[in-house]
């Protein structure tokens, strides 16, 4: 059911507001490991609270970053991984979730906020087999600080950390991923508040 919100005062143009529609984008991930360079393509996702977003106005996104699960010769077990976005140019960030804080998979989730970066702290234990494993949402909310006719734009995470356990042989490993060719993962443009 799709709800649409307005927004505006005596005198002026409303602006009609809808809740945003998922946009998502896949990169190649590359992490180095004893066994070499390991790679798997992750899809993200990014949710606006509203398309399009007041300036000066208070909105949310919701971010899907999911786990590497990289083509690799042995399967290790998740430990932790950590995954940061730089908050976009024309959003101020003053708060940020997850959603939920754990699953059957993560035994916890958090979400740290510092300065222009936000970061999905994520722990658990399973084998990185490949199997789909729903990941809790970051949540960020604050206040468009853009003038109307830009965009806020949300790209690919600047780090991506992770530590496995791959067995006996190769013990607990930890890897600082990065993507080769970053790139947007979503766009809201910025309009007046009542125009």
């Amino acid at each position: 059911m799709l709800v649409l919100l307005e927004a505006g005062c005596a005198g002026r143009k409303r602006v009609t507001l809808a809740p945003g529609t998922p946009q998502s984008a896949s990169y190649k991930l590359v992490c180095p490991s004893v066994l070499g360079n390991l790679t798997t393509m992750l899809t993200y996702s990014v949710t606006a609270s509203v398309e399009p977003a007041p300036s000066a106005e208070m909105m949310t996104f919701s971010i899907d970053a999911p786990i590497a699960h990289v083509n690799a010769p042995v399967t290790a077990t998740f430990i932790s991984s950590s995954t940061t976005f730089a908050i976009p140019a024309g959003f101020t960030a003053t708060a940020a979730s997850t959603r939920p804080e754990s699953t059957v998979d993560f035994t916890s989730s958090a979400a740290v906020l510092d300065g222009g970066l936000v970061t999905l702290e994520l722990t658990g234990s399973f084998p990185l087999d490949g199997t789909a494993r729903p990941v809790p949402a970051l949540i960020v909310s604050g206040t468009v600080s853009g003038a109307p006719g830009t965009a806020i734009v949300w790209s690919t995470p600047i780090a991506v950390d992770g530590t496995a356990n791959a067995g006996s042989f190769f013990g607990t490993q930890s890897s600082d991923c990065s993507i080769p060719s970053p790139g947007p993962i979503g766009s809201t443009s910025v309009v007046a508040a009542s125009e």
